[in-house]
């Protein structure tokens, strides 16, 4: 996966992601109870953790959208590396994570 690159401050960024199964290559149909959370690169703290644009998102081909704006405008973020995680919540209440990271790296704005 490539990395996401984005600049602290901007509120303009969205992460759009497909989500598949690995046995069928088929979208995985989720839940709209989903979250992507971050951290950055070599630590355990998330210190993000952003809720899934219903309206932007399509559950039904597992495209998901995340606006970035509360992690880019958080004191918490500085220039460097992240990683995220998405997350579902199911309906039983068990959760699933997908197993490949997200990689971003965030610049300073001029």
């Amino acid at each position: 996966m490539n990395i996401i690159q984005v600049v602290k401050g901007d509120t303009g960024p969205h992460l759009r992601a497909t989500v598949t199964r690995s046995d069928t290559g088929g979208a995985f149909v989720g839940t709209s109870n989903c979250i992507l959370k971050i951290r950055k690169k070599a630590t355990t703290t998330v210190i993000s953790t952003i809720s899934l644009d219903v309206a932007s998102s399509n559950l039904a081909t597992g495209t998901l959208v995340f606006p970035l704006s509360s992690f880019l405008t958080d004191n918490n973020t500085v220039e460097g590396f992240y990683e995220g995680e998405i997350t579902f919540t199911l309906a039983d209440a068990t959760t699933m994570s997908v197993f490949e990271l997200i990689d971003f790296k965030v610049r300073e704005d001029f």
